[in-house]
This record gives structure tokens, C-alpha cells and sequence, in this order.
């Protein structure tokens, strides 16, 4: 037997003696045999090579040692594989001789292996977010929907860009439940048909950077009046500065520059819309008054109610980010704001890049859609859209 197995601690010469004294016999014999084998394996910490003569008594010591010794046995016997702090707790020492080939081993295998990629920290996903690049695109068209006032209130887009012309468009849908029309006075409901008739009208604003040329057509479904257009020089135009994509929800949160906000979780590896992704969940214990208003952009009612004075008065309170971000892009895909009982949140539909995006409405469209609205004032109607001719 080998010296991982029950006699490991028998000496040859111990082994030999017993073997001489106590010859195999009847049963009182076979008896006094195991006792000595036992208080010698409990009385020596010695380690032998080979144990010989006692082979004819296995089956005894199988049937009774196992009790008392098994637990010996298995832990020299995984010595060498994590087996060493179990024998130093039990008080044995372990064998140098297998220590010593651990500890090569481990070091030989740290030495050979490969040096693994350093992991994305949320620092990394913040200044990727911050360095995105819109210019990086010849084409680029993103479909979005943005949901403020807890749901109540939805704005369902597109944003368009072709750096190759310079042409920009923008369409922008509003929906809004009855909930969102509540707190108007019994008059201006009436005016609009009722609170069910408001709910269900829809806003849309069509904006087009056509050249130097800024047009853009209100339509409004609550009401009877045509739909109106205005225009006037791209360079007085908000929505295309810099670009198009400024005027999304996501573009808000970053340029508030996440104020106050602290990682608390990351998750790498999340698949958003086809695209790889890394989701971050920011907290923000709101004791800033000045910045107790939501980063988001309210949508602003047909009624010209204005939803920041709602926020003006309401007290300090933590607030929940979430982000989903474009790990090729930088571009957040996703966000959700939570504060008290509200939220608000931003989601991309669809993102398409270069020949595959769509591309914005030429001239001969923008003519047509203007074709049937009436110019929103004596500035519009003398402008010069000549350019939509080129």
C-alpha cells in the first residue's frame, strides 16, 4: 500500500513486528492486531514509503477502521490539491515536499498565462458617453419615443442627418392622456370638445433644415384651422445646434452632466435593439436645490401650460437613473428617471447608420407639405423659399 492510504503513518520496521507478534489467527488475535495498528496511527505523525504484512487483514480493518480513520485518509489525501489549510486547522502539519510542488505549479501557470483585457469600469462608460461623435456618420436616422409626467404625456420621433448635403429633418409626435388635461378650467375644455376629445387629439411638428432654409408645420388634430407652417434662416434654428440629434432626451441628461448622480451598478453585456450595450444605474440623493428640476425636457401642452411650475415647488427628493449605453457609439439607447412617484423615460426604437439610414425630406417634399397650410405670420409668409426649388 502506498503511504496516501490507511498505514501512512506504520513504519516499515512498526509494520514488520506486528506482522512477526501477532501471526493471523482466530478471531481474539485478529482483535489485538487492529487495536495496535490503531493506537499507532493515532500516537506517530511519521511518514512511510511502503507498508508490508498486513496485507491479509484488510477486510477487517475496511469494515472497522473506516469510522475512525476515514477522515484522516481523505485529507492526506488531497494535501497537495487544497487539502493544506484543511491540515492546518486540524492542528497536522502538511508534507513539504507537496506543498512545495504546489506552489511551483500555481507559479508556473500565473507565469504562462495570457494577460486578460482590462474590464470596463463605469468611468470608462461615462467618458465614452460624453466623447460620442453624431459626426462619426456620414447618414445617420434615429426613431425614439420619450415619456414624461409618469406616462402621461409622449412624444414619438425621428431624427434624421446627412452630413453629405447638410440637410437635417426632425418629426415630432404628441400624445397625451386624460390625466395630462385634468387641471384645466371647465371653459378651455369645452373650447377643445371635452376632456375624451383632447386625450385623443395628437400634435405633431414636422422641422426641416433644408440649406439655410428652417421650415417647420404645425398640425394639430383638436382643432378645425389648417395646418400652418413657418420659416425663416436655419442660423436663428435651436434644433440644429450643433446638430439635429440636440434636441434629444439623452442629450439633456448629458449635458446637466449626470449633476449629483452616483454609479451604484453596472451590467456589461446587454443586448438593446440588436446593439451590445453596458447598463449603468445612477442614484442621486437630490440635496442640490438647484438642480431639483428633472434634466429632462418637458413637453409643453397645446394649452400652454407650463409643466416646469409644477416641478418649482416640489420638495427635494432622491432620484433613480438608469442608462443603457451603445458600446460602439457612446449614444444612450435608453434612460429612465425615477423621482417620488414619477419618471421619466427615453427610448430608442430604432438606430440606422450610414447607407442603411433613412435620409431627410429634399425640397420638392417640403414644398408639397407646405402646399396646403397658411403661414403662421406676415414674417413666414414673406420669406423667400427659393432654396426648396434648387
Amino acid at each position: 500500500m502506498k503511504k496516501d492510504k490507511l498505514f501512512g503513518h506504520v513504519s516499515d520496521e512498526d509494520a514488520a513486528r506486528i506482522a512477526e507478534e501477532y501471526p493471523t489467527g482466530d478471531k481474539k488475535q485478529r482483535d489485538r492486531i487492529f487495536k495496535e495498528i490503531e493506537r499507532r496511527v493515532e500516537d506517530t505523525s511519521a511518514y512511510g514509503d511502503e507498508v508490508s504484512g498486513v496485507e491479509l487483514y484488510r477486510p477487517r480493518i475496511w469494515t472497522k477502521v473506516v469510522s475512525a480513520a476515514a477522515a484522516f485518509v481523505l485529507i492526506a489525501g488531497t494535501a497537495t490539491g487544497g487539502g493544506y489549510l484543511l491540515l492546518k486547522n486540524r492542528g497536522m502539519e502538511a508534507p513539504s515536499a507537496d506543498i512545495s510542488d504546489t506552489s511551483e505549479a500555481v507559479t508556473e501557470e500565473e507565469t504562462t498565462s495570457e494577460p486578460t483585457e482590462a474590464e470596463l469600469t463605469a468611468d470608462d462608460i461615462i467618458a465614452k458617453i460624453k466623447s460620442r461623435d453624431y459626426d462619426a456618420y456620414d447618414q445617420l436616422s434615429i426613431k425614439y419615443h420619450t415619456t414624461v409626467n409618469s406616462g402621461h404625456s409622449c412624444e414619438h420621433s425621428e431624427a434624421i442627418r446627412d452630413r453629405i448635403s447638410g440637410n437635417e429633418s426632425l418629426t415630432c409626435v404628441w400624445t397625451h392622456t386624460p390625466e395630462y388635461f385634468k387641471d384645466l378650467d371647465e371653459k378651455t375644455l369645452e373650447e377643445y370638445g371635452g376632456l375624451d376629445k383632447l386625450a385623443d387629439s395628437i400634435t405633431k411638428n414636422e422641422m426641416f433644415m433644408y440649406k439655410d432654409t428652417f421650415v417647420c408645420v404645425y398640425s394639430d388634430t383638436s382643432s378645425n384651422a389648417p395646418d400652418q407652417y413657418e420659416a425663416y434662416d436655419r442660423s436663428d434654428c435651436v434644433f440644429d445646434k450643433p446638430n439635429v440629434f440636440c434636441n434629444l432626451y439623452s442629450e439633456y441628461l448629458i449635458n446637466d452632466d449626470f449633476y449629483g448622480f452616483e454609479v451604484q451598478d453596472m451590467t456589461e453585456n446587454v443586448e438593446f435593439i440588436g446593439r451590445d450595450c453596458t447598463q449603468l444605474v445612477m442614484t442621486s440623493n437630490g440635496e442640490d436645490e438647484g438642480k431639483n428640476v428633472p434634466p429632462g425636457k418637458l413637453v409643453q401642452p397645446i394649452t400652454d401650460i407650463d409643466p416646469a411650475e409644477a416641478y418649482a415647488a416640489s420638495p427635494v427628493q432622491t432620484k433613480t437613473l438608469t442608462l443603457t449605453v451603445d458600446n460602439e457609439t457612446g449614444f444612450i439607447l435608453a434612460a429612465k428617471l425615477e423621482y417620488g412617484d414619477n419618471y421619466e423615460e427615453y427610448t430608442v426604437e430604432e438606430i440606422l447608420f450610414n447607407e442603411e439610414a433613412a435620409l431627410p425630406a429634399d425640397g420638392t417634399y417640403i414644398k408639397g407639405r407646405i402646399a396646403g397650410c397658411v403661414p403662421n405670420c406676415e414674417d413666414t409668409a414673406a420669406y423667400d423659399l427659393s432654396q426648396l426649388d434648387e
